[in-house]
């Protein structure tokens, strides 16, 4: 399947990496890309599973610990899109399964213009789906489509911990996955994935989280007194309840105190998220836009 079949949106993410990556589709051009290669890229500490021809002999005779060295790679970066499938993501119509589809749409774009490929991981109907990024972009493509295509929020039947399950598989698909790919990971970050695992992940991947949320009923909530008719999270049936002006005040500092505490989390581990919260394509291309620019702004990470 070719991918540019299944894109809705008319603007194009920009993928661009950090750091420099020899290519032979690409040039040479900006990536945080880093693996087997020959330009010098920066120290680290040894980690188990590193090639022992990388020890740099020098630094681990002066650090008195086992140093490696790492190069910038010669191959162009992946793109790897996971999506959070538990049955919260599809509360509220189906308004968090269109900003997915929107903003995936913009990502494939993006590694459309950039001749990258593009892998993809989720959990649909609780069982895990799974495409190599090598296997080219028109594998994925066929799996991302059925999310961006699909009619009804059936197919979100996930556990709620699936991110967290995601992250573990990433970790194991070092084989798969190569060193410095650049994962998209969409969820409303409800259940925040422990630390030290986010820690790990980061420490291979350029993980970038999207945070999907409803503008009102989960990032605030309105500031009102009566009963209202809405759709639980959990079961996804409309139910009713009454609210008084302080109770619907305490629901909307809860709601942005939660944002704020993911935010914190990610700002922690050394992450700045995005936030959609919208699917209007202007908005979203705004917001992406953003983070493009302050993705140029920074340095590798090392």
């Amino acid at each position: 399947m070719d991918t540019r079949a299944i894109v809705i949106p008319d603007f194009a993410v920009d993928l661009s990496p950090l750091g420099r990556v020899h290519s032979h589709q690409l040039g040479t051009w900006e990536s945080v890309y880093r693996g087997d290669g020959y330009d010098f890229a920066s120290l680290r500490d040894y980690a188990y599973g590193d090639d022992m021809r990388r020890i740099h002999h020098q630094a681990t005779a002066r650090s008195g610990k086992l140093i490696v060295r790492e190069t910038y790679a010669e191959r162009s970066p992946y793109i790897m899109i996971v999506f959070d499938r538990a049955p919260r993501m599809a509360a509220y119509g189906r308004y968090k399964h269109e900003i997915m589809k929107v903003a995936s749409g913009a990502i494939i774009n993006g590694a459309v213009v950039k001749n990258l490929s593009i892998g993809y991981l989720d959990s649909a109907k609780g069982r895990r789906h799974y495409r190599n990024a090598s296997e080219g972009s028109g594998a994925a493509g066929k799996w991302i489509a059925r999310i961006r295509r699909s009619t009804t929020n059936a197919n979100f039947r996930a556990v709620e911990q699936n991110v967290v399950e995601h992250l573990e598989t990433l970790d194991s698909l070092r084989n798969d996955l190569p060193q410095g790919s650049l994962v998209f990971v969409f969820s409303d970050f409800f259940v925040l994935p422990p630390e030290n695992l986010m820690r790990e992940i980061l420490g291979r991947y350029d993980v970038q989280p999207v945070i999907v949320q409803h503008p009102v009923w989960e990032r605030s909530f309105p500031v009102f007194r009566g009963t209202l008719s809405f759709e639980d999270a959990a079961s996804g049936e409309q139910v009713e309840a009454f609210f008084t002006k302080a109770t619907s005040a305490q629901l909307r500092a809860k709601h942005e105190a939660r944002h704020e505490n993911i935010i914190r989390f990610f700002s922690d581990v050394g992450v700045e998220p995005i936030t959609l919260l919208t699917d209007d394509w202007d908005e979203c291309r705004g917001v992406f836009s953003a983070w493009a620019e302050s993705r140029a702004k920074r340095t590798v990470r090392g």
